[in-house]
């Protein structure tokens, strides 16, 4: 516990908000987002849900592959686990360079995944 307390400090405050308000938006938001979206597409072949529901899975896209990369731009690139962040990062904390490649991996992966889902749709 007092490595997490240690990480928070090192991190800033902010960076720990910010990542607490992706993972609370992060479910709702794809399930009013995406989810609901396609079903009721799904359900009523409205071409307008069917548009509403690619609209916000491309910008989910957009995020997963800025996220992957996490140019220093908002908060130093350090609220997302991209590339660019773990290059910084590494050469001071190994461990938690680690952490960030980790979570450039996921994002990676994450992104092939939701390319290959919109292209089966």
């Amino acid at each position: 516990m007092m490595k997490l307390i240690l990480l928070a400090l090192w991190l800033g405050v902010k960076i720990w908000f910010l990542a607490i308000i992706y993972f609370i938006s992060g479910v709702p938001g794809a399930y009013f987002l995406w989810y609901r979206a396609l079903y009721r597409a799904m359900r009523t072949e409205s071409a307008l849900s069917y548009g509403w529901f690619f609209l916000f899975y491309l910008l989910h896209i957009a995020f997963v592959v800025y996220a992957a990369v996490a140019p220093p731009i908002i908060f130093k690139g350090k609220s997302l686990a991209g590339i660019l962040a773990a290059v910084d990062v590494i050469g001071d904390h190994v461990i938690v360079g680690i952490f960030y490649f980790i979570g450039f991996g996921m994002f990676c992966l994450e992104s092939l995944v939701s390319i290959w889902v919109l292209k089966i749709c």
